[in-house]
């Protein structure tokens, strides 16, 4: 996980380059504070589940295509951008399509 690629400003740092990793019981990586200059968070996850406790920056959750995102704050331009969802009765799967809630 501290390898995964992170957008700050308008080049990619590794997550574990910004913060302290450390794994818990909980199945879920929880970010708290001000992440509004972090673009991209979540960006193509296709499963788990991401709680930003504070505001996100532009495009979170762009091209989720599974897993969850909960955002306890505001979300900034084009959150879910290009998400796949899908639409009751059209044959997909499910669970083949994220989610992002604000709260």
């Amino acid at each position: 996980m501290a390898r995964l690629p992170l957008r700050v400003g308008n080049r990619d740092t590794a997550l574990g380059e910004l913060f302290a990793i450390t794994t818990t019981a909980e199945a879920a990586l929880v970010l708290v504070g001000d992440y509004r200059s972090f673009q991209d968070l979540g960006a193509a996850m296709q499963q788990g589940r991401l709680v930003i406790d504070g505001d996100a920056g532009d495009r979170l959750g762009r091209e989720l295509s599974g897993g969850e995102i909960e955002v306890r704050g505001g979300a900034g331009d084009l959150a879910g951008a290009a998400m796949q969802m899908c639409i009751r009765d059209s044959g997909c799967a499910a669970d083949s399509s994220g989610r992002i809630a604000s709260r």
